[in-house]
């Protein structure tokens, strides 16, 4: 399986597989190989992108294709599937996957020391745990501290636009426009609630994203591939 190349046991961490770049990057350069037709040089070139760590709407962009930015991921999906390309779906999984790592491993340490101190404290939290969220939060977090410009490169306009509520009213859609243009160096945590993308949205957007990266929670606090049901980590023994 295609999967055993991505992912590699590691004894030291309860048996728990250890998902890394390098391997997600081995990945999809190996479905670069497969591409040897020299007519396929924008399909290649599309995983070449995927390896970079482009957006989709970006490699749209890049490559001049025929598609609006809404659209990026059918276009590419279908440009894939056109040339022959086998496991489209497991290819775009594992793309996200690269390409939303660093909040990915930003979010399961912020998971890891919520758990560890409740299983420490000698208090009993009447609160109760709730693994997905305490990530969800982990997550958002991390995603709060990214400039537009870094992390408009996965959470595009298009979708600002489509999960802001404000958006919906005519009158406010220049002043939407507006604070977006103002809003480049700015971080996110800062402006997004401004333009009515606020933590409800942002939290729509993360719990997309895990769809999209086939990872889910489990109620022990553990990352599941839902691709292989195996647990994963994101994180190696040394860099706890």
């Amino acid at each position: 399986m295609v999967q055993e190349i991505l992912l590699h046991e590691d004894s030291l961490a309860s048996q728990k597989h250890l998902l890394e770049p390098d391997y997600l990057t081995d990945y999809l350069q190996m479905k670069q190989y497969e591409v040897s037709s020299e007519d396929k040089k924008e399909i290649k070139n599309i995983l070449e992108y995927m390896i970079l760590g482009y957006g989709l709407h970006v490699i749209v962009s890049e490559l001049g294709m025929q598609s609006t930015l809404s659209l990026a991921e059918r276009t590419i999906r279908r440009k894939l599937n056109d040339n022959g390309l086998k496991n489209v779906d497991e290819i775009m999984t594992n793309y996200y996957r690269l390409l939303l790592f660093p909040m990915l491993q930003s979010a399961e340490r912020y998971l890891n020391e919520k758990y560890n101190e409740l299983r420490l404290s000698k208090k009993k939290s009447k609160k109760v745990f709730k693994p997905s969220l305490v990530f969800h939060e982990g997550a958002s977090r991390y995603l709060g501290t990214l400039t537009y410009n870094i992390a408009s490169n996965f959470i595009t306009m298009p979708i600002m636009f489509a999960y802001s509520p404000i958006t919906s009213d005519v009158n406010q859609l220049s002043e939407f426009f507006n604070k977006l243009a103002k809003a480049q160096d700015s971080k996110l945590s800062d402006f997004a609630s401004e333009i009515g993308f606020d933590s409800v949205q942002l939290d729509s957007w993360i719990s997309n994203a895990m769809k999209k990266m086939e990872i889910s929670i489990s109620e022990n606090a553990e990352l599941i591939d839902d691709l292989t049901g195996q647990v994963i980590t994101t994180i190696k023994p040394c860099q706890n």
